[in-house]
């Protein structure tokens, strides 16, 4: 069994390898993204399982990854994170909701390990 494929979206670099790190700990096969429209191209090649998505980002926000996601039937699961108005985590999961089969998760910056572990187990 091959390990479940995590994608990382994050402008905040050093917080990107963060999660990348803790998640790889757990045993997923993870890729960080630091350039949000940088999903466009590699979404097809990572194939992911699951995404982290910041929602804060310059020109392609956390929302706008949900929108184009939300057109390409993501059916795997979406970690919404902010450490900034949680308010804009409710909205990206409306937006993921009303398309259908993805998973929709939130996480407040900063967080524990032990959240990132509940919301993949």
């Amino acid at each position: 069994m091959t390990a479940q494929s995590i994608l990382i979206v994050d402008d905040d670099v050093q917080f990107g390898r963060l999660v990348k790190r803790i998640v790889s700990r757990m045993g997923y096969t993870a890729e960080q993204i630091s350039r949000p429209r940088d999903i466009i191209d590699r979404y097809d090649t990572v194939a992911p399982d699951t995404i982290f998505v910041d929602i804060f980002m310059p020109d392609f926000d956390g929302i706008d990854v949900a929108n184009w996601l939300s057109k390409r039937k993501f059916n795997g699961k979406i970690v919404f994170m902010t450490g900034r108005d949680a308010s804009y985590l409710e909205r990206a999961r409306k937006v993921m909701e009303g398309s259908g089969d993805a998973s929709v998760a939130t996480l407040e910056k900063p967080f524990r390990v032990d959240e990132v572990r509940e919301l993949l187990a």
